[in-house]
């Protein structure tokens, strides 16, 4: 099967390369393609570095969104699986090998490497279930068809959440590999920057969007099981 590694880039040059070149190493099973959607980077090493090592690479002259870039390389992809990769998550050795077995199995949907000491009290196949699955995610082609496009609420934020839940609507199975562990490097949390400035105002506005739509897809349910006579 072919699989085709997705990555966005902005700027944070020594990090960016020291954690995809170490990724792409280790994977354990062939990379067909890198494709790297560059949001605007500053800092013209990182667009040479990117321009070195992608089958495929779009300079954008502004930030267009972590989900938007996603949703546009898997579109001009004819991959079968799809790493949708943080340029800041260093990934265990055979990441991918272990996750293209784990994904053999149809219910199988997000497949992902924890790295936050995720309590997870269920197993199934290889995978420590979580229902919110969240870093650097493998996922087929098939249950991206089956569940659609990622979420474009903001350029950053809550994507991932809302295509775990809607997995889960499909009847898809996500979760961690079981004792193979990522590790966060890039982690950004609290600093006062102004990429950490972007991400807290898209985030804030993906969270409200987020809101809403769970509330919709609640209100949703409970019509849909009043008309089914499972509600008084």
């Amino acid at each position: 099967m072919k699989v085709a590694y997705l990555m966005n880039t902005i700027d944070r040059f020594p990090l960016t390369m020291e954690v995809t070149d170490a990724n792409t190493e280790k994977a354990g099973y062939p990379i067909h393609e890198v494709i790297i959607n560059d949001n605007a980077s500053t800092d013209q090493r990182i667009k040479d570095w990117a321009a070195s090592i992608a089958d495929t690479l779009t300079l954008q002259k502004e930030n267009i969104g972590n989900p938007q870039s996603f949703n546009a390389m898997i579109a001009g992809s004819d991959a079968d699986v799809f790493v949708i990769a943080g340029n800041d998550i260093m990934l265990p050795y055979n990441w991918l090998k272990e996750a293209m077995e784990t994904m053999a199995d149809p219910l199988v949907g997000i497949v992902g490497f924890d790295w936050r000491n995720t309590t997870t009290h269920s197993k199934y196949a290889n995978l420590n279930l979580a229902p919110e699955t969240y870093g650097t995610w493998v996922i087929s082609r098939d249950t991206y068809n089956k569940v659609g496009k990622l979420n474009e609420w903001s350029k950053y934020g809550k994507w991932d959440t809302s295509y775990s839940i809607r997995c889960q609507q499909k009847g898809l199975l996500n979760g961690y590999v079981a004792d193979h562990y990522s590790t966060h490097v890039g982690e950004d949390v609290g600093e006062d920057s102004d990429y950490r400035r972007m991400k807290d105002e898209e985030l804030a506005k993906a969270t409200e969007a987020f809101n809403k739509w769970i509330e919709s897809e609640t209100v949703n349910t409970s019509r849909h099981l009043r008309r089914c006579g499972h509600e008084d």
